[in-house]
């Protein structure tokens, strides 16, 4: 017996697979193997990744050797190829609201090749239970039969409530909220996806409320964003305020692009030596990268985190849409760090500005005070990112995580 994991999440190379997402799917991995039973994953390829007949075993190999998994099978499939961008009002806007189908998100695994590769995938593996990670990679799923054993549902994102807010968000045009559409659409295939999950996992307490409220679903669990444990970063002297993420995700970009452009020039006004440092992958697309406002710096991927850590005062959060929880304030937190956050950035986390262990701040002067004030007060930094550093030791060690998990998995 197995678990058959599914994914759309693309884990090549493993050492660089390391953003929020990706830490929860390892989290997953890690608790679905105290289980005892050997994983089978079946991953779907991304378009812009040329096949490659050596990928499942390398991944197999560099799960085994990287995150101590032993991982049974790899398999790749590839996502349905894209169709030309629809023209027109009905076919932007009227055609995507008949199904998640004919969404852009989702299009990619609608196709009749990605339901033959999970039918082929559950009769190779014949799973004791099978593992959906988030909802792109439930898609097949939603137009089969329903499999004989249990289905477990990472949804982790609200993706009805993330695409609400981002039709919120800039860019705007006149018809953008047409894009309203789509939400029904979007709903629908939560609720058959829950429906179809013994259980079905969220990030916070609230989300779990929300959500159970709208599908009308009892089995909506709780398994918060969590990491491992790293020891704390020592005190840092510099004045330098660090701000971490994916920038190929839409929030992260937008919140690189407010920090370094709305936000930075009053922090500098006030602390002339001051430096920003913009890290993670695919930095190319912020604006700004090929001449960065001063005392700004873009660092790419970073792969020793402990060393990027001692060298930062402040890590600040201005997300301003998404859903979910943010994993960049645990991670701060557990380095040991102050945050300064938007309330939307801090969303469905247990840090408490009353508590002092996190700084809300959402404007974009708000946000420079805060960071300035931080910044000129190195024991009030220190205190912030101590109780910061107690409250994520309690709430989102990954030990504590896989254990929830795993109560879920075995009810």
């Amino acid at each position: 017996m197995a678990t058959l994991f599914i994914t759309c999440r693309w884990p090549d190379p493993l050492a660089t697979f390391t953003y929020g997402t990706a830490l929860r799917m390892r989290m997953f991995l890690r608790a679905l193997h105290a289980l005892g039973d050997p994983i089978d994953l079946l991953l779907f390829r991304p378009q812009d990744v040329p096949e490659d007949p050596s990928a499942p075993e390398r991944i197999a190999d560099e799960m085994r050797a990287r995150w101590a998994l032993p991982v049974r099978s790899v398999t790749v499939a590839p996502r349905q190829p894209r169709r030309p961008q629809a023209t027109g009002l009905f076919g932007r806007y009227v055609l995507p609201a008949a199904g998640i189908g004919r969404q852009s998100a989702y299009a990619e695994m609608a196709g009749p090749s990605q339901r033959a590769a999970v039918e082929a995938a559950i009769v190779a593996s014949v799973p004791q239970r099978i593992f959906i990670h988030r909802l792109n990679a439930m898609v097949p799923l939603l137009a089969m039969p329903r499999p004989a054993v249990p289905v477990f549902f990472d949804l982790d994102d609200i993706e009805h409530r993330a695409f609400a807010r981002s039709i919120n968000e800039p860019p705007h045009w006149r018809s953008k909220p047409l894009q309203r559409l789509q939400l029904p659409a979007l709903v629908r295939a939560e609720r058959q996806a829950a429906a179809l999950a013994a259980r079905t996992f969220v990030c916070s307490d609230a989300d779990r409320v929300y959500l159970s409220e709208r599908l009308r679903n009892n089995r909506i669990a709780v398994v918060p964003n969590a990491l491992p444990v790293p020891a704390p970063a020592p005190p840092c002297a510099a004045p330098t305020v660090l701000f971490i993420g994916v920038y190929l995700y839409e929030p992260n970009r937008q919140a690189a692009e407010r920090l370094a452009h709305r936000v930075w020039p009053w922090v500098r006004a006030r602390c002339p030596g001051a430096r920003l440092l913009l890290a993670g992958r695919h930095a190319e697309l912020v604006h700004g990268h090929g001449a960065p406002p001063p005392g700004v710096q873009f660092l790419g991927f970073v792969a020793d985190l402990d060393d990027l850590y001692a060298g930062v005062r402040v890590v600040a959060c201005p997300i301003q849409s998404g859903a979910g929880t943010r994993v960049k304030i645990i991670e701060a937190a557990l380095y040991g760090r102050p945050v300064v956050s938007t309330t939307l950035g801090a969303e469905g986390l247990q840090f408490d500005p009353a508590r002092g262990e996190i700084v809300i701040a959402d404007g974009d002067e708000a946000m420079a005070a805060e960071i300035v004030r931080l910044l000129g007060d190195p024991a009030r930094a220190q205190a912030v990112g101590a109780a910061a550093r107690s409250r994520a030791l309690a709430a989102y060690s990954e030990s504590a995580a896989i254990e929830t998990a795993l109560r879920n998995f075995r009810t």
